[in-house]
């Protein structure tokens, strides 16, 4: 049961590891957009 409680929890912080990924990403899309419009 502990092992189990331990691995939830690695893989909810890799999740988050992720979203964080996507988000960046996303700001930076964003970014270069407001950018290139600003041109």
């Amino acid at each position: 049961m502990g092992k189990q409680k331990v691995f939830s929890k690695e893989s909810l912080m890799l999740s988050q590891n992720k979203n964080k990924e996507q988000v960046c990403r996303y700001l930076e899309i964003r970014q270069t957009c407001f950018f290139m419009q600003k041109n």
